[in-house]
């Protein structure tokens, strides 16, 4: 196995050594650019699907949490005479 490979297998990227610092940082921010081409954004209605399936699931939970500590609470309140 080359030594590019183990480094590959490690984790490892392979940059020229000695690179000054703010050498680095432009080559991070080139790096971060090359990998956001590659992602696969999606679409503006998929995201408001998405955010719509989020709303109403948290609407429906809220109900559901608030609903059950409203019944256990009369009932526990019942059930100690008070």
């Amino acid at each position: 196995m080359a030594a590019g490979q183990r480094a590959a297998v490690r984790g490892e990227v392979d940059h020229p050594q000695g690179l000054s610092l703010p050498a680095r940082v432009v080559e991070f921010g080139r790096e971060i650019r090359a990998e956001l081409r590659q992602v696969a954004w999606p679409s503006r209605s998929e995201v408001v699907n998405s955010a719509t399936v989020v709303i109403v699931t948290l609407v429906v939970l809220v109900a559901a949490i608030f609903g059950l500590n409203w019944l256990f609470s009369h009932a526990v309140t019942f059930l100690l005479g008070a």
